[in-house]
């Protein structure tokens, strides 16, 4: 198994390539994980909802580099 970290930077895709291609050549099974950087709690602002639209948006993101790549792995 491999288990590919990314964050949603411009190396992506050649990342999720490059561990598709590895697990291909190993006969692996590969995993995605990603990274989201959200904002510290804060007393005064409930950041809450932002961080989930965050990470929902991270994940579409990812997977839609993911299916580009035609890449077929789950994402933790």
């Amino acid at each position: 198994s491999i288990l590919c970290a990314l964050n949603n930077d411009e190396e992506a895709p050649d990342v999720i390539r490059a561990a598709g291609a590895i697990a291909r050549a190993f006969d692996a099974k590969l995993a995605l994980l990603h990274v989201v950087v959200t904002p510290p709690t804060a007393w005064e602002v409930d950041f809450a909802p932002y961080r989930t639209q965050l990470v929902e948006m991270a994940d579409m993101q990812i997977r839609g580099m993911a299916r580009e790549a035609e890449i077929d792995a789950p994402l933790i």
